[in-house]
């Protein structure tokens, strides 16, 4: 059973349509009027979640407070837009998945108490629901949705397994800073690898010595002509 610990959770989601890339298509009141709710984007990783588990955070520090996250990875089932498809697709054929969740303003000792049930998640899809209709009616990403608070706890149905829990420490919050990377679109959002410096160097070097090397060869060249 769940536990008897009642928070008051704001609904969130991070989807795309079927041509743009992943963002924050709803999220709490507070997230959206402080301009941070696409940080939620930053810290919901993942694969697709079991349907009777659920991934939890705490995060910490940066300009968001203390936060508890719920949140599950699954694929868009055509009943979200009516359709007789059994998942929603992307243009390039890719399963349109849903990060869905809730947000509690709490702090990382009340971690282990957060317990989120089936019903609930039916209760986190029917506030979002509206808007990701709205986003794929548009055809374009859409300004984030507020959503508001409904109380988490109270729910008497098997709390779901937490098979992901972590600590998320942000780094202190400075102008200037660059904001949060979007996710790519479709079923998978692969980051570009970076180039270590070194390498850069020694790519450097290896295209300096092949352009001295035919210099030479041209110079030696010219001085065999000459001397015809």
């Amino acid at each position: 059973m769940v536990s008897r610990t009642t928070f008051q959770a704001w609904p969130f989601l991070i989807s795309t349509d079927a041509t743009s890339g992943f963002a924050t298509i709803v999220a709490p009141a507070f997230m959206v009027a402080a301009g941070t709710a696409d940080l939620l984007r930053t810290v919901t990783d993942g694969d697709v979640t079991p349907a009777d588990a659920v991934n939890v955070r705490a995060i910490t520090g940066g300009p968001v407070g203390s936060l508890l996250i719920a949140y599950r990875i699954s694929v868009a089932p055509g009943t979200l837009l009516d359709s007789a498809d059994e998942v929603l697709l992307d243009r390039q054929g890719r399963r349109i998945l849903l990060i869905e969740g809730v947000v509690v303003e709490g702090r990382l000792r009340d971690l282990d108490a957060l317990a989120m049930t089936a019903e609930d998640f039916e209760q986190v899809r029917a506030a979002y629901h509206a808007a990701f209709r709205a986003m794929w009616v548009a055809g374009d990403i859409l300004p984030t949705q507020s959503s508001q608070a409904f109380p988490l706890g109270q729910r008497t149905g098997t709390r779901l397994d937490v098979i992901r829990k972590a600590h998320i420490t942000l780094p202190p919050d400075r102008d200037g800073d660059p904001p949060p990377a979007a996710l790519g679109g479709g079923e998978s959002s692969p980051t570009t690898p970076q180039t270590p410096p070194f390498t850069l160097l020694m790519v450097f070097f290896a295209g300096a010595v092949t352009i001295i090397a035919f210099l030479a060869v041209m110079v030696h060249f010219l001085d065999q002509s000459s001397d015809r």
